[in-house]
């Protein structure tokens, strides 16, 4: 049964655990560039970082390199500047987003050098079955708790909390966007205010659980999100 918004909000905020992704690389970067604008030009920035110090290192060593996701057992701090945010920015789009304004990997502090932490890689699937581990709890007896479900599009995934409420009253939870530095307002939040916005008929649920029940239903096949 679903729950008011508030509530589903409340719960995916206690088990939204994984913020370390934060410091992944997006290994599909390039492939989809364009939700990248979404975060501010610093955040885009070191989204790009992060990608493009994971990309050197995977070439050259094949502990890096993962073709789903993977923490890495060892994190690589690392350097570098910023590239100057263009003034006609808010009408760029992905393909506007070329190596001349790419950050630079350097090799020490300095001015004007920030600093990074890789920690892992990843692409929307792998950050999607992250996203749906952490809302797998169970509700502590008597207490209600929001429907989880991993659900696709073609060429994304993401999860939903309180599955079969209104559009008002369901929580995204989209870690993809949230590891390419989208701030968590527009990508862990209630539906409304997410930053992406889907064809419901081509949504598909893959994954469902019940936090009151525990049981967990795989390749489900429900309605559409309802329209509040």
């Amino acid at each position: 049964m679903p729950i008011a918004g508030k509530d589903a909000m409340t719960f995916v905020n206690q088990h939204f655990t994984s913020k370390q992704i934060r410091n992944y690389a997006v290994s599909d970067l390039r492939a989809f560039p364009g939700p990248a604008l979404l975060a501010p030009w610093p955040e885009l920035q070191k989204t790009w970082a992060l990608y493009l110090k994971w990309a050197a290192l995977s070439k050259a060593n094949h502990d890096y390199a993962s073709a789903n996701g993977t923490a890495f057992r060892n994190p690589v701090k690392f350097f570098y500047t910023e590239a100057p945010k263009p003034a006609n920015l808010a009408e760029f789009s992905g393909s506007d987003l070329t190596e001349a304004l790419a950050p630079t990997l350097v090799s020490s502090r300095g001015d004007g050098v920030k600093e990074a932490e890789l920690k892992g890689v990843g692409q929307c699937e792998y950050f999607a079955d992250l996203a749906y581990g952490n809302m797998k709890m169970r509700s502590p007896a008597g207490r209600p708790g929001p429907i989880v479900r991993k659900v696709a599009v073609p060429m994304h995934n993401w999860v939903l909390a309180n599955g079969g409420a209104d559009d008002a009253e369901v929580v995204c939870i989209d870690y993809w966007l949230f590891a390419m530095g989208v701030p968590a307002a527009s990508c862990v939040c209630l539906q409304p205010k997410y930053a992406f916005e889907f064809d419901r008929a081509k949504i598909k649920t893959l994954k469902i659980y019940d936090p009151v029940s525990g049981t967990e239903t795989v390749r489900v096949e429900l309605p559409p999100l309802k329209k509040g």
